[in-house]
């Protein structure tokens, strides 16, 4: 059973010390193991170490050729710009240099210009959307006043109503009180006379 591919080297030392832990006997300093386990350990222990020390060889590789190729551009580039000055002459330098800072600048308005129009674009996006919040924010506010208006409209229609009943209900009420009253004065009345 190997497990050195799945394992780092750690692990595997780790598991070293499993079997020790799992031994059966411990006494006067000593121990009885599993002799197929320990070795088996040992065993993956030392074929994780190998491959953790390949990798890292492998690496050092790596570096050391990445580091190699370095210096050789920049020997390279010393190389090159030693004998482009050498070639040079200031005339020539001084217009390089001023068509540099040409294209430099073209090349940053153009960047400025973008970034304007961008801004522009967004400023406008920005603009039209807020513009249609506060539209749709208007549409809402009326059509609540609306809502409202209609309801309160109704409802004091409502009240009015129920007020005229209820006035109405009290008028029968005192009518059906009084109208005995005034029918006996009335008769009480005419025989007085």
């Amino acid at each position: 059973m190997k497990e050195n591919n799945t394992k780092n080297a750690f692990e595997c030392l780790d598991d070293l010390e499993y079997v020790y832990d799992a031994s059966v006997f411990k006494a006067f300093g000593k121990c009885w193991i599993d002799k197929n386990r320990f070795v088996e350990a040992i065993t993956n222990a030392r074929d994780a170490l190998t491959q953790e020390l390949e990798k890292a060889r492998k690496i050092e590789i790596r570096e050391q050729k990445i580091y190699e190729e370095a210096e050789n551009k920049k020997e390279e580039m010393i190389r090159e710009t030693e004998e482009m000055i050498a070639n040079l002459d200031p005339v020539k330098e001084a217009e390089l240099f001023a068509q540099q800072i040409v294209e430099k600048a073209q090349e940053e308005a153009e960047r400025i210009h973008m970034e304007a129009l961008e801004t522009r674009d967004n400023t406008i996006s920005h603009g039209e959307k807020v513009k249609n919040e506060l539209i749709n924010q208007g549409h809402q506010f009326l059509e609540n006043v609306l809502k409202n208006s209609l309801i309160t409209y109704e409802e004091n229609q409502k009240l009015l109503f129920e007020s005229l009943e209820s006035h109405r209900e009290k008028l029968i009420v005192a009518y059906e009180e009084i109208a005995p009253m005034v029918k006996s004065d009335n008769e009480e009345t005419p025989q007085a006379s």
